[in-house]
C-alpha cells in the first residue's frame, strides 16, 4: 500500500524504514517523534514506540475530540536476510520480533518482511510511524488481529480517538476482516465491528482504494478483457493507442504524452507504481481513445 519494496535489512533499516515511510507518504515536513537518523541504528524497540505515543500524547493535549480523530494505517515490506549485532541495545537483529506476541516456533527464525504501523490523525496533514514488527513472511492473519487491537488500544490510551484501520487486500489482511466479522458480500455487507476499547463506538474498515485500483490494472493488463457494464474492455486497444501514437506518422506531436511502455507493459516493479496506475485511467488518454 504505502511503501515500495526496497533494498533494507532489520539490522540497519529499522530506522531507514519509519522515516522512508514518513516521507514518502506525508506532503507536510512535519514529524512528532522522530524515529531514529536516516541510515543509522536506533534504539527504538520492535513493538509499539512508547516514545512516539508519548508525543502524540502531549501534542493532543489540549485539542478537542474532533481533531484527536485519527485512523491507523498498516502495510509490510520486503527485507534482505541478515544477522548483525546492534551496539546500541547489545542485541543481534535480523531474527523474528513481534514482542511479547513473538510465537515461540518463530524466536530463532530469520525475518524477511516488516510490519510497520502508522497512526493518521483525521483533521491534520501529518502522520507518525507507531509500531514495527520484524516477520518471516507475511505476518498471519490470526497473529495481525492481535497486534493491531493492541495498537488501537495502545492510541486510544495516548489520548487519541480511533475510528478506524486501513490495510491493502493482501490475504493476511483478509483473514483480519474475516476473523472480524468484516465482509465485502453483495448480500451481507458489513464494514465496522464493536470498538476495542468502548463497545458503544464503531471501529470502522477500510480498503485500500489505490490498492484496488492497481489490482484492477494489473488484471487487466495479464487477463486482456474486462467486462464493463455487459460490454467487453479489450487490452488490445491500450496497445494501439499506444503504437500509433508514438509512431513517426505524427512526427512526434502525442495525444497521449504521459503513456509509456511502462503503462504498456509494466516491469515487475512497476506493476506497483501509482502514478503508472492512475495515468493508464487518466481523462487524457480517455480523450486519446476518442481522437
Amino acid at each position: 500500500m504505502f511503501l515500495e519494496h526496497r533494498d533494507y535489512t532489520l539490522s540497519k533499516g529499522r530506522s531507514c524504514i519509519l522515516r522512508d515511510v514518513y516521507d514518502s507518504y506525508c506532503e507536510t515536513p512535519k514529524l512528532l517523534f522522530e524515529p531514529g537518523p536516516r541510515g543509522t541504528q536506533s534504539n527504538t524497540a520492535y513493538g509499539v514506540n512508547k516514545q512516539a505515543l508519548a508525543a502524540l500524547s502531549e501534542n493532543f493535549r489540549d485539542e478537542t475530540e474532533n481533531k484527536r480523530l485519527g485512523i491507523v494505517i498498516f502495510d509490510e515490506v520486503k527485507l534482505r536476510e541478515e544477522v548483525a549485532f546492534n551496539n546500541t541495545s547489545l542485541k543481534v537483529d535480523g531474527f523474528v520480533d513481534f514482542g511479547d506476541m513473538t510465537p515461540e516456533h518463530q524466536k530463532n527464525n530469520l525475518a524477511n518482511h516488516a510490519l510497520v504501523f502508522m497512526f493518521v490523525p483525521i483533521l491534520h496533514r501529518w502522520i507518525q510511524p507507531i509500531a514495527i514488527y520484524a516477520s518471516r513472511n507475511a505476518t498471519p492473519g490470526e497473529l495481525l488481529v492481535k497486534i493491531l487491537l493492541q495498537v488501537i488500544i495502545n492510541l486510544e490510551q495516548a489520548g487519541e480517538r480511533m475510528i478506524g484501520f486501513t490495510s491493502d487486500g493482501s490475504q493476511s489482511n483478509k483473514k483480519v476482516w474475516q476473523i472480524l466479522g468484516i465482509s465485502e458480500k453483495i448480500n451481507s455487507v458489513n464494514s465496522f465491528v464493536p470498538h476495542s476499547v468502548d463497545k458503544s463506538r464503531r471501529l470502522w474498515a477500510f480498503s485500500d482504494a489505490v490498492h484496488i485500483i492497481k489490482c484492477v490494472r494489473n488484471h487487466f493488463h495479464d487477463k486482456v478483457e474486462l467486462l464493463f457494464k455487459n460490454r467487453n474492455i479489450d487490452f488490445k486497444y491500450y496497445r494501439r493507442v499506444f503504437a500509433l501514437d508514438t509512431s513517426t506518422e505524427f512526427a512526434n506531436l502525442r495525444v497521449c504524452p504521459k503513456l509509456t511502455s511502462a503503462h504498456i507493459d509494466p516491469k515487475p516493479f512497476q506493476t506497483i507504481n501509482v502514478c503508472l496506475v492512475f495515468q493508464m485511467f487518466s481523462r487524457s488518454v480517455a480523450k486519446g481513445f476518442v481522437f
